[in-house]
């Protein structure tokens, strides 16, 4: 509140519009002009210019003044007000700057800045400055021989880590990205009601799987063969009375469902595709396979399949042990073949 307000730029010219009294029920407006002084005019001779100018100061103390009005009844709770005032040459309190806001609130506030300055111990206070006094930083140089210093070694743990048995990725990264799509518009197919597609062509969702395998990274060249992948697999699981029955709102039904637990000493995360509870206590756990094999050996693929996702399918069934007891059945389902394993429970 102490600051002074920024000065207005001197102008080439100032003026005033007064009103007139009114002419015929219509109020007229005249224009009072003050052209800036010459070079050679005193300040006092320029007696329109002072009016005009004095005019225009006590226009913006008013605006100053109702801004600062503002900004204290807009408060919603409380409002804080700083500002400071001068310590003059005799070492007395002085008053603020002129034009500042707080001079137009000096009269309220002078009591109390008054009753602070006498119990202020000044020669303290001037210690204390002197005390922090700013010092210029000096610029600390590289020398011309300067090299980057040798990198650090390697952290080296206590003890080895165990080691983690690398996971083999089977296809592409395009085939990953089909299976995501494939998993996201089954569980957008359970949440919406798998009955209203039974006997449907989803040739109208191509589109949509166009812009989820775009957003995923898939290239627009293999883009429209990732889109056929996609619909025959989601037409398929409706076309199959099987995929439709995973697919209907059972009890407790969840897609991509996230669970975290601890087994055996480990914090273990999973995601269960589908899960549900039959109409025998049962609960269902599912894993979507958008992987296909072509030619013959279905069979030994689909064991190899089992062999492979078998012990995921049981520390789902594990973690689900923690939150409730009931029976189990593990199951993958192979929607671009439209067949069912079921993975024992040990």
């Amino acid at each position: 509140l102490g600051r002074m307000p920024r000065s207005s730029d001197r102008k080439l010219l100032h003026w005033l519009e007064v009103p007139q009294q009114e002419l015929e029920g219509e109020a007229t407006m005249q224009l009072l002009l003050s052209p800036v002084r010459a070079a050679e005019q005193s300040v006092k001779e320029d007696a329109l210019g002072q009016y005009v100018q004095k005019i225009e100061q006590q226009r913006e103390q008013n605006e100053l003044s109702r801004l600062l009005y503002v900004a204290i009844t807009r408060a919603e709770r409380k409002v804080h007000l700083l500002g400071a005032a001068r310590i003059s040459s005799k070492g007395a309190l002085g008053r603020p700057a002129a034009h500042s806001l707080l001079e137009q609130l000096w009269p309220q506030l002078e009591e109390q800045y008054q009753q602070q300055f006498e119990q202020t111990d000044l020669d303290m206070l001037q210690q204390q400055q002197e005390g922090e006094a700013w010092v210029q930083p000096q610029p600390q140089r590289l020398s011309a021989v300067w090299q980057l210093p040798s990198a650090p070694q390697p952290i080296q743990p206590l003890s080895p880590l165990p080691e983690q048995q690398s996971v083999y990725q089977w296809g592409s990264s395009r085939a990953i990205h089909i299976g995501t799509v494939v998993h996201a518009l089954l569980q957008w197919i359970a949440e919406s009601g798998v009955e209203q597609w039974v006997g449907q062509s989803l040739q109208p969702l191509a589109m949509r799987v166009d812009q989820q395998l775009r957003q995923l990274g898939v290239v627009r060249e293999e883009r429209p063969g990732a889109v056929l992948r996609v619909v025959e697999a989601l037409q398929k699981v409706v076309d199959d009375p099987q995929g439709c029955y995973f697919l209907t709102q059972h009890e407790e039904a969840r897609s991509e469902w996230s669970l975290t637990a601890q087994l055996d000493g480990v914090l273990t995360h999973i995601t269960i595709d589908r899960s549900f509870i039959d109409a025998q206590g049962v609960r269902w756990i599912i894993d979507w396979k958008s992987s296909s094999h072509s030619g013959g050996g279905l069979e030994q693929f689909l064991d190899e399949e089992e062999v492979r996702y078998g012990p995921q399918l049981r520390k789902y069934a594990a973690v689900l042990k923690k939150l409730e007891q009931r029976p189990q059945k593990l199951v993958l389902y192979f929607p671009m073949h439209q067949q069912v394993r079921e993975v024992s429970v040990l």
